[in-house]
């Protein structure tokens, strides 16, 4: 289930529309997240370049996992939540993973409350599943529950409920005009078989730009990227030589990084955009080290500033005049990332494992699915839909009891009821002034040596030295599909 479904969920809820989720699980994640005082979107607050310092690390707080914790959608409603432990890449997020993205309500009655209609004309409408689950206007069920097609009845929980309609969905496909190779084969496209999803190694000269889709945002930092890695095949020829001289091998590796034991599936094109962008980059050359990082504002710059394309734009052979103005544009937006930075580093002064995980839990809003922000917000919801009806023409819609539905939506929340009976608010406000404190530290450093971060005089710092240490000269830096192999002419 991705975007498409919940789009379509979205659209059905105004008129009444009772939604039974019969599903595997799914990944929702809000599509913009306050955190200290600025409103972030999913894909700026990624901090792709940490992963180069620890991955294990980077996996324990880039989706600011709250296990156990009672008040995010997952501990809630478990049947929404999709088993991964198949999965065994190096890289995470892996490759291949679908994510819904979503407008939670609190943020989006603050985007679009004063004139609803007019910006639900405009297509800008509520998608919140996390709402629509805790209200029991959709409910989740096991992919076990039994359907029976001809009396048109899905069964949970002991009671069997007729349905109207059964939607079942797919992955999207590349719309590929028809290739054939070397005249009489035709040419599937296999995300796998590519490299980079742009050099079939089945074809020669060529480049297949736009089909790799990234999992939380950033379609255009993609092919951006793929246009100038594109470029540089089409007009470097030694560049071109040595990336085909080893191209199996590099897919191999690729592929082996990315998607671990798992087998082909439909959707090996999604992507994580931020650390497909740094591949093309450092392929190409243009990519930043953290070795040439000299004073502590490079150092925020290269790891919490996000790796959209124009990052890589600043210099090099593909710079372009100007871009410095936009860097300084989201830098003042995003206050130069210096909340995420500070997250990262104090995130480091707990220990992996439950020490960080409790510490998660102390935000006063998780980063993803909090239920929390949600409960102020039922008669918003009722005044959207309300709009929602006016804008799109619909019949008075008539609010009928439904015992059998409510009977179904106790069920389905049996588990919410029980973990949230006797638990007292998690969040606390010294996990936001541990951020601040950190930020504010690093900013009155921005200007300053790195040298200067170990002198006894700033003793605040010591307790994230160790970390900085390894941001300077990460360890986990090498990637064999990025290897040139050794060429040699004959």
């Amino acid at each position: 289930m991705g975007d498409s479904a919940n789009l379509i969920i979205s659209k059905l809820l105004p008129g009444n529309n009772k939604i039974i989720i019969r599903t595997k699980g799914f990944d929702p994640l809000d599509k913009v997240i306050p955190i200290a005082g600025i409103t972030f979107t999913l894909d700026q607050l990624e901090f792709h370049n940490f992963r180069y310092v620890s991955q294990e690390h980077y996996s324990s707080i880039i989706t600011g996992k709250t296990d156990s914790n009672p008040f995010v959608l997952a501990t809630q409603f478990p049947s929404s939540v999709r088993d991964m432990s198949h999965i065994t890449t190096k890289s995470t997020p892996s490759s291949g993973t679908i994510v819904i993205k979503y407008w939670p309500v609190d943020l989006y009655a603050k985007e679009f409350g004063d004139n609803l209609e007019e910006n639900i004309a405009k297509g800008y409408l509520l998608n919140d599943i996390a709402m629509w689950i805790k209200t029991g206007k959709v409910i989740v069920v096991p992919p076990e529950s039994k359907i029976d097609f001809d009396k048109k009845t899905i069964s949970y929980g002991g009671i069997e409920r007729s349905f109207y309609q059964y939607v079942t969905g797919d992955a999207e496909k590349p719309k590929l005009p028809p290739i054939m190779i070397n005249g009489d084969t035709p040419f599937e496209y296999k995300y796998r078989e590519n490299f980079m999803g742009v050099i079939p190694k089945k074809l020669n000269n060529v480049y297949l730009i736009g089909y790799t889709r990234p999992m939380t945002g950033g379609v255009a930092n993609i092919s951006e990227m793929q246009s100038i890695f594109t470029h540089k095949l089409i007009t470097q020829p030694n560049f071109l030589r040595d990336i085909r001289y080893n191209l199996e091998e590099r897919i191999d590796n690729y592929n082996k990084h990315y998607y671990g034991s798992t087998p082909p599936g439909k959707t090996d094109h999604s992507v994580y955009y931020g650390f497909y962008t740094d591949d093309i980059a450092r392929l190409m050359g243009i990519d930043f080290k953290p070795k040439e990082c000299t004073k502590m504002k490079d150092l925020v710059f290269y790891y919490a500033f996000p790796n959209n394309a124009f990052k890589y734009r600043l210099r090099g052979e593909y710079a372009v005049e100007g871009i410095d103005k936009v860097v300084e544009k989201i830098n003042k937006q995003y206050k130069d990332f210096m909340a995420i930075f500070a997250y990262v580093l104090t995130s480091n002064t707990r220990n992996m494992g439950e020490d960080r995980s409790d510490w998660l839990k102390q935000q006063k809003r998780a980063f993803f699915n909090d239920m929390r922000p949600k409960d102020a917000y039922n008669s918003f919801v009722e005044k959207y839909f309300k709009a929602f009806r006016k804008v799109k023409n619909l019949n008075q819609v008539e609010d009928i009891f439904d015992e059998e539905w409510n009977q179904l939506v106790k069920i389905a929340g049996k588990t919410r009821d029980e973990v949230i009976k006797e638990t007292e608010d998690l969040g606390t406000p010294k996990w936001s002034e541990e951020i601040h404190a950190a930020a504010d530290l690093v900013r009155s450093l921005a200007v300053n040596d790195l040298g200067a971060i170990s002198d006894q005089s700033i003793e605040k710092f010591h307790e994230h030295f160790k970390l900085l240490a390894s941001m300077k000269d990460p360890q986990e830096y090498d990637m064999p599909y990025l290897k040139t192999a050794q060429f040699v002419e004959v």
